[in-house]
């Protein structure tokens, strides 16, 4: 009848719309946070980025950001897990380690396929901590990582159609220095990649503990 035509098409344009809804939400945070990138690494690069560092429990703010990408992680068909083998306390600003975590937990979430898996692992010894994220995704080609933490590297489209990486871990390799800290990417094609932030530990400020879970 043309009453079930007529609800059928309202029905088929209300569907669109919240299509096109979600579509615009997704590129809006897209655009959000690359503008929040690009703002947070000039800010850093002319030493103008506030900087206040208190002492904190790493393992919270780890635990913190895998729980804010989990259900991203999950509802891509990917294992994501936070592997702390110790405690940390350290002094850190705590928001500028979320954004380079977030950031380096992304370019994973990117790289790495359904059926894949992500690793946030916190580890400390006498001399140091590192936050490492380490996937089992595309990996990036050798060419590329000489001049990965570029302000101006561009993104590289693989085979699979994904982005190896970006502005994110230039932001992310400017915040560990902020920390007087360093990242290590080891990464190759097919074999996913290894993302460890390394930071100095200052026995006034950093203590290991047997971890105990919270």
């Amino acid at each position: 009848t043309s009453g079930q035509i007529m609800h059928q098409s309202e029905r088929y344009h209300d569907e669109k719309m919240d299509r096109y809804a979600a579509i615009m939400l997704h590129n809006s945070s897209k655009l959000k946070r690359l503008v929040s990138n690009y703002s947070l690494l000039t800010a850093c690069m002319s030493n103008t980025q506030p900087f206040q560092p208190i002492t904190v429990s790493v393992n919270q703010i780890c635990a913190a950001v895998v729980e804010a990408v989990f259900d991203l992680a999950q509802a891509h068909g990917i294992k994501l897990e936070f592997v702390p083998e110790t405690e940390v306390l350290a002094s850190v600003d705590p928001e500028l380690c979320r954004v380079m975590l977030l950031n380096l937990l992304s370019n994973s979430l990117i790289n790495t396929p359904s059926g894949g898996k992500i690793q946030l692992i916190l580890r400390a010894n006498t001399t140091q901590f590192s936050i490492t994220v380490a996937d089992n995704g595309n990996g990036i080609p050798p060419e590329e990582l000489s001049g990965i933490f570029s302000r101006y590297n561009k993104p590289v489209v693989l085979d699979s159609g994904q982005i190896s990486a970006g502005l994110g871990l230039a932001v992310a390799e400017q915040i560990a220095r902020l920390h007087n800290g360093t990242i290590i990417i080891q990464s190759a094609p097919g074999k996913g990649s290894t993302i460890a932030a390394r930071f100095t530990r200052k026995s006034d400020t950093t203590l290991m503990v047997p971890w105990s879970g919270y």
